[in-house]
């Protein structure tokens, strides 16, 4: 293996170490931690209603029965619910609130490392693929566009977003090498990760749509005609396949076998002025894609030059146009939804504290309505000292992680056009450090968030382990005030 690969991949880990040291303080990462402590622990994987609340349905799960369950992909919850069995049994006892930071850390770690070696492992095969052999080297490339086209900013906690994007790639990187050199075998390979990433969720499937028509519309000339037939039946074939497995997966393990997150959804609020707002904050804002990912302004006027040297023509172009439209709708949308649940979440219920005692979750009583805002913030402040409770953070803002494939796609794009002159050329480096760091702030607040109960008690993020990154995300805060974005809603 060359240095600089190895090199690399050894960054990748210490990276993903570091990042996932993080107790779970949204829905999103408490939920299915909750639910897979529940069914090692034998209370069933549903999610008692006064955990959440009086009963009021937070995001991210589905009401299935008498009880919550976590909108979170099956084999996803075949890892946290593997790690939590395997972490028991180490320890012989039931699990309690001390062995949550642990838990969450393993969980993290093994469900991110994976899809993160495997993104660079595709970028660098489609750097080479897209000319960047030549120059810079394709392990340069493969790093400057994790770290400077959102990618980097969920290599901190496990996410369905990332699996998405390494399927989704390596089956895109797949497809275009069998351009030039056609394979059977490296077609049923790219249609299994692109059925399987609708695993992840359900957008993951738009990637099956993409080399069906891929394979179909590209000129015959790249391939003998019978070749090309066999091509595509090979990948549609194998495609199927994956698919009805995860819905055979969605079946098992929530009862239905459409897409989980379909499931006992709010309709989306589909008025012209939330939906403009989110777009900008989804395109420009904190959280926005243009924000997190320079360099997909540079692919984004490398689709709009002529495209004689990318591979794939401008059936690439077209399609790649296609994957980034659909994700930008798709989230765009989703988000909408997001924001009508969570408006319907009390203020007083923004911030739940829960313990773990004897592999159960429980609510911790913290006073009456009746109290002041002073006892409130005493109460809180010493439930902080407790390292056996959990404070839980009733939603999230919106964000869009679902254009990750396209962004990321978009910025190799453009990165392989990065010599185009030298002016262009420092401009994209900055870009990409600008990118990575932003990158780094959004790690440390996982699902486009930043925890309400520090806002609230006018504290600083308190763990300690990053201080110079939380000291800048406190300072963003502050200064969200008076430039509202879409990380942080006020």
């Amino acid at each position: 293996m060359p240095r600089a690969n190895l090199v690399s991949l050894l960054l990748i880990v210490v990276l993903v170490a570091v990042l996932a040291d993080r107790e779970p303080d949204t829905s999103a990462e408490l939920f299915p931690l909750a639910s897979a402590v529940g069914w090692v622990e034998g209370h069933g994987r549903d999610i008692k209603p006064d955990l959440v609340g009086v009963g009021i349905r937070p995001p991210r799960v589905v009401r299935i029965g008498s009880g919550y369950v976590p909108r979170t992909p099956p084999a996803a919850m075949l890892c946290n619910a593997g790690v939590c069995k395997i972490y028991r049994g180490i320890v012989g006892r039931p699990l309690d609130g001390a062995d949550i930071p642990k838990l969450s850390w393993w969980i993290n770690f093994l469900s991110v490392l994976p899809w993160a070696l495997l993104l660079f492992g595709a970028l660098r095969r489609l750097a080479v693929l897209w000319g960047q052999d030549e120059g810079t080297g394709p392990e340069w490339a493969a790093w400057a566009v994790m770290c400077g086209s959102l990618a980097l900013g969920w290599f901190g906690v496990a996410s369905p977003y990332l699996p998405v994007a390494a399927l989704g790639i390596w089956t895109v990187v797949l497809i275009l090498e069998a351009s030039v050199n056609p394979s059977l075998g490296m077609m049923i390979v790219a249609g299994l990760m692109a059925g399987f990433s609708g695993a992840a969720h359900p957008s993951g499937w738009l990637f099956v749509l993409w080399g069906v028509f891929y394979l179909f519309a590209t000129p015959p000339a790249m391939y003998l005609p019978e070749k090309q037939t066999r091509l595509l039946t090979c990948f549609a074939g194998a495609a199927a396949v994956a698919v009805v497995v995860t819905l055979i997966g969605n079946a098992i393990f929530f009862g239905s076998p459409l897409p989980v997150q379909f499931m006992d959804m709010q309709p989306p609020y589909l008025d012209f002025g939330p939906l403009a707002r989110l777009a900008w904050h989804d395109l420009v804002g904190w959280n926005g894609v243009l924000w997190l990912a320079p360099l997909v302004l540079a692919g984004i006027a490398r689709m709009m030059s002529a495209p004689d040297k990318v591979l794939g023509g401008p059936v690439m172009m077209f399609l790649l146009a296609l994957l980034a439209i659909a994700f930008l709708t798709w989230g765009v949308v989703d988000d909408s939804r997001l924001t009508n649940e969570i408006e319907q979440v009390p203020l007083e219920l923004s911030v739940i504290p829960v313990e773990l005692s004897g592999g159960e979750f429980s609510m911790v009583q913290i006073g009456s309505s009746g109290e002041s805002i002073e006892e409130r913030r005493s109460r809180f402040e010493r439930l902080i000292e407790r390292t056996d409770v959990l404070l839980w953070i009733g939603g999230r803002s919106p964000g869009i992680p679902l254009f990750l494939p396209a962004a990321v796609l978009l910025a190799m794009l453009g990165w392989c056009w990065r010599d185009v002159t030298r002016f262009w050329s420092g401009w994209t480096w900055a870009g990409v450090r600008w990118g990575g760091l932003m990158g780094l702030f959004m790690s440390q607040a996982p699902y486009g968030s930043v925890s309400d109960l520090f806002f609230y008690l006018g504290l600083l993020p308190g763990s300690g382990h990053i201080p110079i990154l939380e000291a800048i995300l406190a300072v963003s805060i502050r200064l969200a005030e008076y430039w509202p974005s879409g990380i942080i809603s006020f």
